[in-house]
């Protein structure tokens, strides 16, 4: 019996020994990792690429927002240049204007031998339903004297009617009091023109309506004083009979807007 107990410890010595080198030479002869070793050098693997891909898309992200934020900047600059530019072009828009205004007021001076005229400023404005006047920066002390001619290059713009030291009221083509001798430029037709409210003239008294055209210019006769002769008043817009059916007048269109007048031309007999 105990000759027994003692083969089975041995064969149980003998058992595992051979167990562990049969171990050891498979080991030796596949040279594999086991998958016990493999497993955390993937996990660690795999971490590494998130983490690298993640890495890489908030570089990514922070360059787009910084080239963003430049690219606004720049944006900015650029509308600040435009605005400039845009306040340069106008002043030289003004500059321009101003110059064409020169130009045109010498170009008419050197037209009117038979006055001498001042340069004034509109300086007031008076707007009722049938009496629309205007106001100059000019009077009595510069020699402003009443029923003066008041022009610009384009046309006629009226006359004063009241002068006081340095100012002057002016009566307009468009209002119901004013009164001028005129001539139809290219039939010579003539008339008489008066106010007709809403930025409008009528030519009446008409010694040969029938000649009359829409667009003729209406320009001042030789009969009155107050205004070189041929200068232009304004453009017939329309003609009718009058309501008695006794005669015609045209409506006339001037060839100022007294409305956007800065600057006008008072003139005087020499």
């Amino acid at each position: 019996m105990q000759f027994f107990k003692l083969n089975l410890k041995s064969g149980f010595y003998v058992f595992t020994f051979i167990a562990i080198c049969f171990l050891i030479y498979t080991l030796q002869q596949e040279r594999k990792t086991p998958y016990f070793v493999l497993a955390p050098s993937s996990v660690t693997i795999k971490i590494q690429e998130i983490y690298k891909s993640f890495a890489q898309t908030i570089s990514t992200t922070t360059t787009h927002y910084l080239q963003i934020l430049n690219l606004k900047e720049q944006l900015t600059q650029l509308e600040e240049e435009n605005q400039k530019l845009k306040a340069q072009l106008q002043t030289l828009k003004e500059v321009e204007i101003e110059n064409d205004r020169l130009t045109r007021i010498t170009e008419l001076r050197s037209q009117l031998p038979h006055f001498t005229d001042i340069a004034a400023r509109i300086s007031g404005r008076d707007l009722f339903t049938d009496h629309y006047s205007l106001f100059i920066d000019k009077g009595s002390e510069q020699n402003i004297p009443k029923l003066a001619g008041i022009i610009t290059p384009d046309g006629v713009v009226g006359y004063t009617i009241d002068v006081q030291a340095n100012s002057a009221r002016i009566l307009l083509l468009t209002d119901r009091l004013m009164s001028i001798d005129a001539v139809v430029q290219r039939t010579r037709s003539r008339g008489m023109i008066s106010g007709y409210g809403k930025n409008l003239s009528i030519l009446k008294f008409l010694d040969r309506p029938q000649e009359l055209s829409i667009g003729d210019l209406v320009v001042t006769s030789h009969e009155q004083k107050l205004f070189p002769p041929g200068y232009p008043i304004g453009q017939i817009s329309s003609i009718h009979v009058h309501p008695s059916g006794v005669g015609h007048y045209a409506v006339i269109t001037p060839t100022v807007d007294a409305k956007k007048l800065s600057e006008v031309l008072v003139l005087r007999a020499k």
